[in-house]
């Protein structure tokens, strides 16, 4: 029920559930999912009614971080369920985990920006 994915989405601090049956992935349903098509309605009924069914944009597990980001950029996505060679959901990838992922390699390209900008605004006398 919307009810219950809720209480699941709000215990655990996640706005994205899938659904799954016979352990294939059927669906999706999001925060977003739940206040635009059932809140705003003020209906209740099967979760299944209010979530995404098709399509559905997934990515296998050797799928490279880049077509990943690209995905989720055309498709204006911000979560894609990660499944394994037989069909089975192993993960969920969410634009916070990009983020983290690339964050190392950020702080070098800043720093390297940053070292320059000091090193001019030091010689420069107002």
């Amino acid at each position: 029920s919307i009810i219950k994915a809720s209480k699941i989405m709000k215990d655990n601090n996640i706005g994205f559930l899938p659904i799954i049956d016979k352990n294939l992935l059927i669906g999706v349903i999001t925060d977003r999912d739940i206040v635009t098509r059932a809140l705003s309605n003020n209906t209740f009924s099967n979760i299944f009614s209010y979530s995404t069914k098709s399509p559905i944009y997934m990515v296998k597990e050797e799928t490279q971080l880049n077509d990943i980001i690209n995905l989720m950029s055309e498709k204006q996505i911000r979560r894609v369920p990660v499944l394994n060679n037989k069909g089975n959901l192993v993960g969920i990838i969410g634009m916070k985990d990009i983020m983290k992922i690339i964050q190392c390699d950020l702080k070098g390209i800043f720093q390297d920006i940053i070292n320059p900008i000091h090193y001019i605004s030091n010689d420069i006398k107002i």
